[in-house]
């Protein structure tokens, strides 16, 4: 399943995250799709949660909603 969203708190449940990129010029548009490394996946959460300045806080923000979406995800498996 692909689920695209600007809320990191959705975001941060994914298994995998991906950086979605357009261009476009006078002629075309242009969609590229990039793979993120778990270090990207907390700076683009991280970006989603503080806008444009991102800070220590910020950032640890992100790795705590990515550390409780795990944590939730693994007690709901053992569960299930």
């Amino acid at each position: 399943m692909i689920a695209i969203t600007h809320l990191p708190q959705i975001a941060a449940m994914a298994d995998s995250h991906y950086l979605i990129e357009k261009t476009s010029d006078a002629y075309s548009t242009i969609s590229r799709i990039y793979p993120l490394s778990e270090e990207e996946s907390v700076e683009e959460l991280a970006r989603m949660l503080g806008g444009v300045e991102i800070t220590d806080a910020v950032l640890g923000n992100a790795r705590e909603m990515k550390k409780f979406a795990k944590n939730f995800k693994d007690s709901s498996e053992k569960k299930g």
